[in-house]
């Protein structure tokens, strides 16, 4: 995606992308922004658990 050559080539990719996944463009390209900005829970490493959750000792 990243590669592609102009926009109309990049949003035919996003179109065939999305309805290989069954979601819309819109979602593809908010999964993109977040694999770029290293986001997406596959790519960021390893997360410790109960991160979302605070202990009150």
């Amino acid at each position: 995606m990243a590669q592609a050559p102009n926009r109309k080539v990049k949003s035919e990719w996003k179109e065939t992308i999305a309805k290989t996944l069954d979601v819309t463009t819109y979602q593809v390209e908010r999964l993109l922004n977040q694999y770029n900005a290293d986001r997406l829970c596959e790519t960021s490493g390893v997360e410790r658990g109960g991160k979302e959750y605070h202990c009150i000792l």
